[in-house]
Order: C-alpha cells, then sequence, then structure tokens
C-alpha cells in the first residue's frame, strides 16, 4: 500500500529546526566563557552566556594558603601573601600569577599576614611570623627582609601616603614605626599586652588605630608617638579595622559576628547588626563610605550600601566554601572588590 507523502509543512519544521540546533550548538562551542564566573547569573545573561556548573574550577587558585590581598590603587595590579612565605602577584586583573622571590639572608620562609604598597605601586612591604618584614623598593618580584628588632607576629602594617612612614602591629601588644620606609624600625609603647590583628591610618598620617583581641581599639593623633586605648564596648576579639581618608568614619569586625563603627574619629562606638553568628575577619568600604563588604568562614560575604546601617549576604558559587580570610576595595576600577579565600582569589566587578 502506498504511503502518503510527507506534508511539505512538516519537512519544512524538521529542517528549520535542525538548522537552529546545529547554529545554536556552534555557537554555544566557540561562545567564551563568562569572566566573572563566581558572580550569579541574571536571566538575559542565563540566555547569551554558557552556563557552567562547575566555573570555580578555572577560578586561578594558589598551592598554598593566602592571607591577605592588596590592589594597587593607580596601577590595579593585585598582590596577595601566605603560608611559609608565599608572595604573589598579578598584572593582568588576576587571570594570571608569577611568585615572587624572596632574596638576601633568609633561610626560613615564615608565614606571611598582610602586605601593602604605596600608591604608585613603586613600594611595598610585608609582615608576618617571628618578626619579619620584608620589603620591595621598586615593585618587582624581589623582596628583602628588614630588620624589625621585633620576634613576635606581626599581623597588620601600614604606610602613609609618603611610603616613609608606617606602622606594623603584632601579638602581645607590638607596635612598630618607622619614618624612613622601613630602613630601621623602632618599638611605640602600645600600653596593652593584647595582641594585636589590624591597623589603620588616616591620610593625613597622622590619626591611627589598631584593634586586637579583649576587644581592644587603640588610638592615636601623633602618628603614634602615644596611644591611647578606646572604649569599644566588646570583649570579643577584633581582626580587621577601615577607617575614610577623613579620619572620622570607621568600622571594626571580628569574633562572634561584631561589628562596630563610629563616626568620631573613635571617639565613641556602637554596635551594628550583622545578621550572622558567625565571626568576621575582613571589612573594607569604597571610597564613597556607603559601600562596604565583611567577610568570614565558609564563603561568607556582607555587603552593605548605606554605610553599614545594614548589611546583607552575598552569594559566591563554589565546590566547597573555604573561609574568606581578607577583602579589599580594588580604587582602580569602578565599583570593584575583590575578596581572597584560602588558597584562591574571587573577583566581583559590580560590589
Amino acid at each position: 500500500m502506498p504511503t502518503e507523502p510527507r506534508p511539505r509543512s512538516a519537512t519544512v519544521l524538521f529542517v528549520t529546526a535542525l538548522l537552529l540546533f546545529v547554529v545554536g550548538s556552534l555557537v554555544a562551542w566557540w561562545q567564551p566563557p563568562r569572566l566573572f564566573p563566581l558572580k550569579p547569573q541574571t536571566a538575559a545573561e542565563w540566555w547569551l552566556q554558557p552556563l557552567e556548573d562547575n566555573a570555580f574550577q578555572r577560578m586561578p587558585r594558589i598551592g598554598e594558603k593566602l592571607n591577605d590581598v592588596f590592589v594597587v590603587p593607580t596601577t590595579g595590579e593585585v598582590w596577595a601573601v601566605g603560608k611559609k612565605g608565599l608572595i604573589v602577584y598579578s598584572r593582568d586583573g588576576g587571570r594570571t600569577w608569577e611568585r615572587a622571590e624572596i632574596v638576601g639572608k633568609t633561610d626560613k620562609r615564615p608565614d606571611l599576614k598582610r602586605i601593602v604598597f604605596t600608591a604608585d605601586g613603586s613600594r611595598g612591604w610585608a609582615v608576618g611570623w617571628n618578626g619579619t618584614i620584608l620589603a620591595t623598593d621598586n615593585g618587582d618580584k624581589n623582596w628583602q627582609a628588614q630588620a624589625s628588632g621585633a620576634d613576635e607576629v606581626l599581623e597588620g602594617i601600614a604606610f602613609a601616603a609618603d611610603g616613609s612612614h608606617g606602622w606594623a602591629v603584632g601579638w602581645n601588644g607590638t607596635i612598630l614605626a618607622t619614618d624612613n620606609g622601613g630602613k630601621s624600625w623602632q618599638a611605640q609603647v602600645s600600653g596593652t599586652t593584647e595582641n594585636l590583628d589590624g591597623i589603620a591610618f588616616a591620610a593625613d598620617g597622622l590619626r591611627g588605630w589598631a584593634v586586637g583581641s579583649q576587644g581592644t581599639i587603640l588610638s592615636t593623633d601623633n602618628g603614634g608617638k602615644s596611644w591611647q586605648a578606646q572604649v569599644s564596648g566588646t570583649k570579643k576579639w577584633l581582626h580587621s579595622i577601615a577607617f575614610a581618608a577623613d579620619g572620622s568614619h570607621g568600622r571594626a569586625v571580628g569574633w562572634d559576628s561584631a561589628i562596630l563603627s563610629s563616626g568620631d574619629g573613635g571617639k565613641t562606638w556602637q554596635s551594628q547588626a550583622s545578621g550572622t553568628k558567625k565571626w568576621l575577619h575582613s571589612i573594607a568600604f569604597a571610597a564613597d563610605g556607603s559601600h562596604g563588604w565583611a567577610v568570614g568562614p565558609e564563603g561568607m560575604i556582607l555587603a552593605s550600601d548605606d554605610g553599614g546601617k545594614t548589611w546583607q549576604a552575598q552569594a559566591i558559587k563554589s565546590n566547597k566554601h573555604e573561609s574568606i580570610r581578607i577583602v579589599t576595595y580594588d580604587h582602580s576600577e569602578s565599583d570593584n572588590s575583590t575578596h581572597v579565600g584560602l588558597n584562591n582569589i574571587a573577583f566581583t566587578p559590580d560590589g
């Protein structure tokens, strides 16, 4: 029995569907991956960009654990430090990384805790265990040890804009100061034996603050020649402190979800609700003083767009939520912040 001819319309539909399938497959095949794979996709991006279930696997990863990251404001270069003397840097926004070298008499490779650079990226310093202070004076991959005169773990470092005046803080109330870019360091009297984790200075290089265990907040208005205790209103360990350039508006974070805020240079501090019960490692704010971020364990990122009055959790896609140690604001780009985990670095282009 002869078969009936297939309707022409059905053939056209089949050929059209096949062509769409082939073209769609080719487009998807040649489609470049998303630039920021950890950023949640919008509805439009879901259609325009490839779907990735394991995007985190192509993020830059580094073999050792990271403790700090610094973005040079004028160049956008990214520097990070971590365990066993690790210093790495990226000159292409974090897509590729190179390892810096420690030269000179450095038989040991102590863990490095913090890193900082001048605004032009020409000079940098890193601090860590055993009173370690390393420095580079040409912004390159070679670092040399500076004599700190201390044996304590150094947890934080800050430098004035001139690149000459700097301060480092650490365990047992240690505060060191230099007025010659680190060629020599002198101990300052902190008035405490608490461990100090973080330090920040206003743009004038005179007003500074240090935070640490037992809710300790110290302040100076003469470049560290003398330090006074401020009333924090908490006994929680404070890990990080950040102040605006005006030296008036500051925030500090620490254990048990602690977020403190001051609008008068630290004369008074108020507790802010973080919306979490976890400890917070680090805090950073954009130059506008409104947009800020705080980070903690299990990939936790909190964000605020009202100067810290309220905080909201941000999503980060990963196969395992690593503890995020540091958040820093990239002043070389508009509305851009950088987050550091245990052994990877994640960037967000939109805060």
